[in-house]
């Protein structure tokens, strides 16, 4: 069975201990707020961007970011993907990590 990934708080970690959670998802109260609130962070930049006309493709891994230079075999989208084909900006050269 495929145990579930993705950030738990402490506080309910004994109520879902039988999901089995991975140690390094589980974080403490405080801790979790503070990715909620970097997440509402970027997605507000995120909607003021987009307000604001920029909008771009973002498909995936590209050759020499993050050490990927091939989308995830997993990818079912490969058919109609574009991403060879979509611009490329200033920064993804300097290593944006959105």
């Amino acid at each position: 069975m495929r145990r579930p990934r993705g950030v738990l708080s402490s506080e309910a970690a004994e109520d879902l201990a039988g999901y089995n959670p991975y140690p390094g998802d589980v974080v403490d109260p405080e801790a979790l707020e503070e990715l909620f609130e970097d997440s509402r962070q970027r997605a507000g930049a995120i909607v003021a961007r987009i307000r604001g006309g920029e909008i771009r493709r973002d498909p995936g891994p590209r050759p020499g970011l993050r050490g990927h230079d091939t989308c995830p075999s997993y990818c079912t989208f490969a058919p109609i993907c574009r991403r060879d084909r979509s611009p490329r900006y200033e920064e993804d050269d300097e290593g944006d990590e959105r």
